[in-house]
C-alpha cells in the first residue's frame, strides 16, 4: 500500500543536515538550522541533529508547533555552541507537546539569555538528557531553563544545568497542571566557579510542583518560591 511522503516523515523527522547544517564547529549553521524548525512545524514531524558541532549566532525560534520534538544524538555527542551575547539558543513560543533531547549547549563567551526558554500557551514541554554548564570552561547562560510563559504539565528529566542567575525558572499556571523534575542536578554550590543565585525559582500562583531524584544547589536559594504555591 503507498504511504504518503509526510507519513514517512513522522517517522524519521527532518535532519539539520538536510537544510545544510554542516556541524564542524566553524561554519554558522544559524540558517540550516532554522529551515529545518519551519519545516518541521509545517509538517509536524521531529527536528534531528546528528552527531555534531553546531555554531549558531542568533535564537533558533519555534512558534505555533504540535508534537515536534528536537533530538540529538546525546550529551557530548550533538554539541551547540552559541556566540551571541544576549539570545537565547532556543525560544519556543505557543507550542504543544514539543521537546528538546540529546545534547549539550555550550556558550564559552556567555548570554543574558536562555539556553532555551518556553513561553506562550506551550503545555508539555518534554526537556531530556540536555547538560548545559557554566563553569570555569563554559560561561554559560543566565537562564539554563526558562518555563516563564503558561507552561503547564511539563517534564524535566536526566539533565544537568547550570546557570549564572537561575538554572531553572518555572511558572505552573494551575494547581491542577503539574510541573515535574527527575534526576536532574540544578546549579552548583557557592564554592563553585560559577554558582546561580537560585538553583530552581518557582514563580506564579499555582503549583504543583513535584521533584524526584534531584540535586539542586543555588549560592542564595537552592529553591526559591517566587509566590509559588
Amino acid at each position: 500500500t503507498s504511504r504518503y511522503v509526510k507519513a514517512k516523515l513522522a517517522e524519521q523527522g527532518v535532519s539539520v543536515e538536510d537544510f545544510g547544517a554542516v556541524g564542524d564547529g566553524n561554519a554558522d549553521d544559524t540558517s540550516a538550522i532554522q529551515q529545518a524548525f519551519a519545516r518541521g512545524t509545517v509538517l509536524g514531524v521531529n527536528v534531528i541533529w546528528p552527531a555534531g558541532t553546531y555554531k549558531t549566532s542568533a535564537a533558533i525560534t519555534m512558534t505555533h508547533a504540535s508534537g515536534v520534538k528536537v533530538i540529538g544524538a546525546g550529551r557530548g555527542t550533538t554539541i551547540i555552541t552559541p556566540t551571541h551575547a544576549t539570545a537565547n539558543a532556543f525560544t519556543f513560543t505557543a507550542c504543544s507537546s514539543c521537546g528538546i533531547s540529546g545534547m549539550s549547549i555550550l556558550h564559552t563567551a556567555g548570554s543574558t539569555g536562555a539556553a532555551f526558554a518556553v513561553g506562550g500557551a506551550s503545555p508539555n514541554f518534554i526537556a531530556k538528557d540536555v547538560e548545559i554548564p557554566a563553569n570555569g570552561t563554559y560561561a554559560g547562560f543566565d537562564y539554563a531553563f526558562d518555563f516563564s510563559g503558561a507552561s503547564d504539565y511539563d517534564l524535566i528529566e536526566n539533565c544537568q544545568v547550570n546557570a549564572n542567575l537561575v538554572a531553572i525558572r518555572e511558572n505552573a499556571t494551575s494547581n491542577a497542571k503539574p510541573q515535574v523534575m527527575i534526576g536532574c542536578q540544578v546549579g552548583a554550590t557557592s564554592a563553585a566557579t560559577v554558582s546561580p543565585t537560585s538553583g530552581i525559582e518557582l514563580n506564579g500562583l499555582n503549583g504543583p510542583y513535584y521533584f524526584f531524584a534531584n540535586r539542586i544547589f543555588g549560592a542564595t536559594n537552592n529553591v526559591l518560591f517566587s509566590a509559588a504555591q
